[in-house]
């Protein structure tokens, strides 16, 4: 069986600003740093349920931008808690609350008018248009749950078109979007959690695990770790990311059907290729 994995086209900086445009959610849990071994908890998931009304006020899950909120793995469970009973059954698939978890929707800010059918707006977002989520359950594929995602600020100008050169670093085109949001004939988008984990690559111990969070002790890159899928570590989802890592890995299914729709984007890589750091 084969494998793939997903990756934004090649493309500098300014061009992929201009193309994706930046994402945020305007509440979210905090991260949990284990003092054991100095790693942070931050899953990076949308869930597919607002915020509920009783807590959008509260700070413990409206995050400071000038400031990352940090809280130890006991003050986390006390949080979920107290937490869990407002917000509710989650999917199977995303088990219980994670530290990091935010609330639908996403809000996207894009320089330009998007009409891909993925946009890659920061480092393991993922979003796909309303034909490839359409695609998606048609094939009933596993391994993502969608969340609604919403424009904050919108460009004029096509993705396609020349880039100008004004300087600056490739930020500042998210800063010079005009306010208004003209939200006619854009694409509808989702974010698309990846709920699907491998098998840990080669390098990592299963048997090394923190004492205090219960995670594999990942080696630093540059040691006998490795960044690669093989096939044994599948575990049956159509879309699962590489344990240890945010790459999305599909089958070769999921990249058949997302050709045939003529997906644009986004390419397929040969999984079983190591990815250097």
């Amino acid at each position: 069986m084969q494998f793939w994995r997903l990756d934004a086209p090649r493309q500098d900086d300014y061009r992929a600003i201009f193309v994706n445009g930046e994402a945020r959610c305007e509440h979210e849990l905090p991260t949990v740093g284990c003092r054991t071994c100095a790693r942070l908890r931050r899953s990076g998931r949308v869930l597919p349920i607002d915020c509920p009304p009783a807590w959008q006020s509260r700070r413990e899950v409206s995050p400071s931008p000038r400031r990352e909120h940090r809280v130890t793995n006991a003050e986390f469970a006390q949080l979920r808690a107290e937490l869990e009973p407002a917000v509710g059954p989650l999917p199977a698939a995303l088990g219980g609350l994670e530290p990091g978890d935010r609330f639908q929707p996403i809000l996207l800010r894009v320089p330009s008018r998007p009409t891909a059918d993925i946009l890659w707006p920061g480092v393991g977002d993922l979003l796909a248009s309303e034909r490839v989520k359409a695609l998606w359950e048609r094939e009933s594929f596993t391994g993502v749950v969608f969340s609604r995602a919403e424009f904050e600020r919108v460009g004029r100008r096509p993705a396609t078109a020349a880039l100008r050169s004004s300087g600056g670093e490739p930020e500042d085109a998210l800063r010079r979007i005009p306010p208004a949001v003209d939200t006619v004939g854009l694409p509808r988008y989702w974010y698309a959690t990846v709920t699907g984990t491998s098998e840990l690559p080669p390098g990592v111990d299963a048997a090394s695990v923190c004492v205090e969070c219960g995670r594999a002790v990942v080696p630093a890159f540059g040691s006998a770790r490795r960044i690669l899928f093989e096939p044994r570590m599948w575990r049956g989802e159509d879309a699962s990311l590489l344990a240890t890592t945010l790459h999305v890995i599909v089958t070769d299914r999921v990249r058949r059907a997302l050709e045939q729709l003529g997906a644009t984007n986004v390419r397929f890589l040969p999984a079983e290729a190591e990815v250097r750091p």
